[in-house]
């Protein structure tokens, strides 16, 4: 079994991310504390933790037969930069004298 607690770089709890061994159907995802717990049978795997707005982050992992893993992972913010704006307006420009309305 392996176990642990997906934090972001800025030590906030990433809740409803997605781990997994890579290349089986061995997953889950974090709760709202950020904890996961896998069941899994020993052997040698790549462990993944994805999130929304998160850089994917992979780590090997060994899992021994009878035996807790403890993994806590860090994943850092995806920035990502956006292209220059440009804002234009058209449109007609009157005045209204207060006194004409009824």
């Amino acid at each position: 079994m392996i176990s642990g607690r997906v934090i972001s770089t800025e030590k906030e709890v990433v809740d409803f991310a997605t781990v997994y061994l890579k290349g089986t159907s061995y997953g889950c995802s974090t709760n709202e504390k950020g904890l996961y717990h896998i069941q899994a049978p020993a052997g040698e795997y790549t462990l993944v933790v994805t999130a929304v707005g998160y850089k994917t982050v992979e780590r090997k992992v060994r899992l021994i037969a009878d035996d807790r893993v403890k993994e806590n992972l860090v994943i850092a913010p995806l920035v990502t930069e956006l292209g220059e704006v440009t804002v234009t307006t058209s449109g007609v420009s009157e005045s209204i004298n207060p006194h004409s309305m009824p």
